[in-house]
């Protein structure tokens, strides 16, 4: 829901030299359509509802990719977005290289190291309760008590779920 950007937009102003008042137009950066039941529509729609709520105007960035996203991120600072939401892994190396370059803020996801204030926030999240119960059902579930753990990436918050749902199973 909300929390995602939500989350990013208070560690921004919280955390840094920049207030919620100066904040007018942001933008969600995801890898595939904010439609797919998953991550990105999650992004999209919590970055939506805080545009709305917030009085913000909101500028989804959809069907990215994983390739270069350095492109959008200038083209968005150069719309004038104030905050850019990079809603993906992939996106932690470009989103604060462009930050640094145009001087536009960017939250991103599972880099804490990458945190500079006033300018790159980190939202890393964990699904580690839920994996943890997962990992139970699935171990009862089990005809075989074998079980597997299958993931595109190893981002910190996906390590603390994969990890979860091992000692859930266990």
């Amino acid at each position: 829901g909300a929390i995602v950007p939500a989350l990013a937009l208070a560690v921004l102003t919280m955390a840094t030299n920049l207030s919620a008042g100066d904040v007018k137009k942001i933008a969600v950066l995801v890898p595939e359509q904010g439609t797919d039941f998953g991550w990105n529509q999650q992004g999209v729609d919590a970055a939506r509802t805080v545009a709305e709520k917030y009085g913000l105007e909101f500028v989804p960035a959809e069907g990215l990719g994983y390739g270069d996203v350095r492109p959008t991120l200038r083209e968005l600072a150069e719309e004038g977005v104030d905050l850019m939401i990079a809603h993906a892994s992939g996106y932690n190396t470009a989103a604060p290289e462009i930050a640094t370059e145009t001087g536009v803020p960017v939250a991103v996801v599972d880099t804490p190291d990458a945190i500079k204030k006033g300018l790159i926030a980190d939202y890393t999240l964990s699904g580690h309760e839920g994996a943890y119960l997962a990992g139970a059902m699935a171990a009862k579930m089990s005809r075989t008590g074998s079980l597997g753990i299958v993931v595109s990436g190893e981002p910190p918050s996906w390590n603390s779920q994969s990890a979860a749902f091992a000692l859930g199973a266990k």
